[in-house]
C-alpha cells in the first residue's frame, strides 16, 4: 500500500496536471535496438524523399526539413519555419543553420537571419557539410569555407555537393565533370579530378584518405589515390571475408568522426580507420533510398522504407551522455510539461535530471508517460539507467 501511494504521489508531481497533452510525433514505431545500432522510424508526411533533410541536436531534438519547412520530429509536431529549406546543419555553439529561398536562417528557439546572409546573399549556396573545424558550403558560385570569424571562397567551380575528406581536403561534386578533390596547403590550392568508375554516380571519401564508390552493377569499390593505387578494387568488410560485398546501395560520409556509412543488400556498415561495425539489413529496407549524415554522426535514410525517414544511430550512440541521447529523450518526452513554466517539476536542465533521476526512472518504468499514457519515444527506461550508472555525464 505504501508503494502504491508513493507511485501516485510521484505521478502527480511528474505529470502535466491540467495541461492538455499535445499529439505525439511523427514517430512510426518505438526505437529498435540492433546490436551497436539504434533504428528510429518517422513518417515523412508531405516531405519527399529527395527533399528531406534531417538532423538532431541536444537543444532541439530531431528536426526534419524540406519543401514543407522545418518540423520537429520529437514531442509535439511543431512547424518551426513554414518556408522551404534546401539544407540544414547543426552549429557548434547551438542552433541550426538553414539555406532557404529567403536566404540563410538560424533556428534556435525561433528563426533569425544568419550572419552569413550579408556575405553570401545571391550566391546560390544550397548545400553544407560540417568538418571538425569548419563548415564547407557549395553552390552555383563555388566552394566556401566558414569558421566563426572568417568566410573564405576556395574555388569558383559550381558544385551541388561537398564531402570533407580531411580538414583541409574536400571532394566536390561538380555540376559538370568528374568529382574534384581539392587540397588546401601553405603553398596554395591543389586539385585532382577523380574519374567515376564504371558509370558510378556516387563517390564518397572514407577513413585514411580512401575513396569509395558504387559501380553501375552495384559493386562497392574503393581506391587510395595517394598511395600509388591506380585501379579501383571491390571492397570486403574485413580481412576474414574473402567474398566482396554484393550490391552496394548508398554511401554517406561522417566527416566529423572520420567515418563512413554504407548500406548494402546485406548489411548496414559503419567504418572508421580502426574498426568496422556491421548489422544485418532489416528485411523491410528497399534499395531506392537517399542517405545523409548529420553533424553528430547519425545516418538518416529517406525512403529506405516507403514513406519513412529512418535515423540510424551507430557506435557514437553507445556513449550515453546528456548532450547525446538523454537531452534528446527529454525533448521528445518530458519538456512539453516540465519546462519550468508550469506547476510540474522542472526538468529543463542537466542539473535537474541529476537531482531527480531516480524519480524519473520510476515514473517512466512502464514505457509510458505517467500522466497521459503516451508511449516513450527516443529511448527506454534502460537508456536512462545506463546513463545513471555511467555517472550521468554531460
Amino acid at each position: 500500500m505504501k508503494r502504491a501511494v508513493f507511485i501516485w504521489i510521484l505521478w502527480s508531481n511528474l505529470g502535466c496536471g491540467a495541461v492538455e497533452s499535445p499529439s505525439l510525433p511523427m514517430w512510426a514505431a518505438p526505437p529498435e535496438e540492433a546490436g551497436n545500432f539504434t533504428l528510429e522510424r518517422y513518417e515523412l508526411g508531405d516531405t519527399s524523399c529527395d527533399d528531406a533533410r534531417a538532423t538532431w541536436t541536444p537543444d532541439h531534438g530531431r528536426l526534419l526539413a524540406g519543401t514543407t519547412g522545418l518540423v520537429s520530429l520529437d514531442g509535439q509536431q511543431t512547424l518551426h519555419h513554414p518556408d522551404p529549406v534546401y539544407d540544414l546543419v547543426s552549429l557548434t555553439r547551438g542552433g541550426v543553420l538553414m539555406a532557404t529561398p529567403l536566404g540563410f536562417k538560424v533556428y534556435d528557439h525561433g528563426v533569425h537571419d544568419s550572419p552569413l546572409e550579408d556575405s553570401l546573399n545571391g550566391r546560390g549556396i544550397r548545400r553544407f557539410r560540417k568538418g571538425a573545424e569548419a563548415l564547407w558550403m557549395v553552390g552555383d558560385s563555388g566552394l566556401y569555407r566558414w569558421t566563426e570569424n572568417q568566410l573564405e571562397q576556395i574555388s569558383d567551380i559550381p558544385a551541388y555537393r561537398v564531402d570533407v575528406a580531411e580538414e583541409d581536403q574536400v571532394l566536390i561534386h561538380r555540376t559538370a565533370g568528374n568529382p574534384l578533390l581539392i587540397q588546401r596547403s601553405e603553398t596554395g590550392l591543389e586539385t585532382a579530378a577523380i574519374p567515376l568508375p564504371g558509370g558510378s554516380q556516387q563517390m564518397t571519401p572514407g577513413p585514411d584518405g580512401r575513396l569509395h564508390a558504387r559501380h553501375r552493377d552495384g559493386w562497392w569499390l574503393s581506391l587510395q589515390p595517394f598511395n600509388g593505387e591506380s585501379a579501383w578494387h571491390r571492397t570486403t568488410l574485413s580481412s576474414n571475408l574473402e567474398t566482396p560485398e554484393d550490391e552496394l546501395w548508398v554511401l554517406a560520409r561522417d566527416s566529423v568522426n572520420n567515418g563512413l556509412w554504407a548500406v548494402t543488400a546485406q548489411h548496414i556498415v559503419y567504418m572508421t580507420a580502426s574498426a568496422t561495425t556491421v548489422m544485418p539489413l532489416p528485411n523491410s529496407f528497399r534499395p531506392n533510398m537517399r542517405a545523409d549524415v548529420d553533424a553528430y554522426g547519425s545516418l538518416w535514410l529517406a525512403c529506405a522504407e516507403p514513406g519513412k525517414l529512418i535515423r540510424v544511430g551507430g557506435p557514437a550512440d553507445e556513449s550515453v551522455t546528456w548532450n547525446g541521447r538523454i537531452a534528446a529523450f527529454n525533448n521528445a518526452n518530458c519538456i512539453r510539461c516540465h519546462d519550468g513554466t508550469g506547476g510540474a517539476r522542472n526538468l529543463s536542465r542537466l542539473e535537474h535530471w541529476r537531482d531527480q533521476i531516480d524519480l524519473i526512472v520510476d515514473a517512466v518504468n512502464s514505457q509510458r508517460m505517467p500522466q497521459d499514457g503516451k508511449s516513450l519515444v527516443g529511448g527506454t527506461p534502460s537508456l536512462l539507467t545506463l546513463w545513471q550508472e555511467g555517472g550521468m555525464k554531460e
